[in-house]
């Protein structure tokens, strides 16, 4: 039969206690290395919110004037029908009626364009996000586990 010694595995002896010492030591700095990122990642998150309520002000003067063009806008169609209405000697009503709802058709498939293509980029950001999230968390267990399922250095 063949002679095992106490203490070796496969003909390899064990790690000696500096050489552990020093694997303990890196998982536990990794593991600080991931905590790191993850005070970064909450910490870009804090500075998108505070950026998203200073700039409240900001959207919603762009929303106002949005609404002042889109009147102004209103009365230029105005105009326009008159002038379509005296040039072909319509029914100004009549007119007001088609020329509105052809910019009422015009503006609905403007939105829906636009909606699908914001629809698609935030979805590709979603999907990232929560890429990166599971990733950070595996790899946080991973080094986690490592540094806490330590064996004390054999002196």
């Amino acid at each position: 039969m063949a002679e095992i010694k106490a203490g070796a595995m496969n003909g390899r002896s064990p790690p000696a206690p500096s050489v552990r010492r020093f694997i303990v030591q890196a998982a536990e700095v990794t593991g600080s290395v991931m905590e790191l990122a993850e005070l970064q990642i909450q910490l870009v998150k804090a500075d998108a919110k505070s950026a998203y309520t200073s700039s409240i002000v900001a959207v919603v003067t762009v929303v106002l004037s949005g609404l002042f063009m889109m009147a102004t806008l209103l009365m230029m169609l105005f105009g326009l029908a008159g002038l379509i209405a005296n040039g072909l000697q319509a029914d100004l009503a009549t007119v007001q009626l088609i020329l509105g709802a052809s910019c009422a058709g015009l503006s609905a498939v403007g939105v829906i364009f636009a909606g699908r293509a914001l629809g698609k980029s935030l979805s590709t950001f979603q999907r990232s996000t929560e890429e990166f999230g599971k990733n950070l968390t595996w790899l946080k267990t991973t080094f986690f586990d490592t540094s806490r399922n330590k064996n004390p250095p054999a002196n």
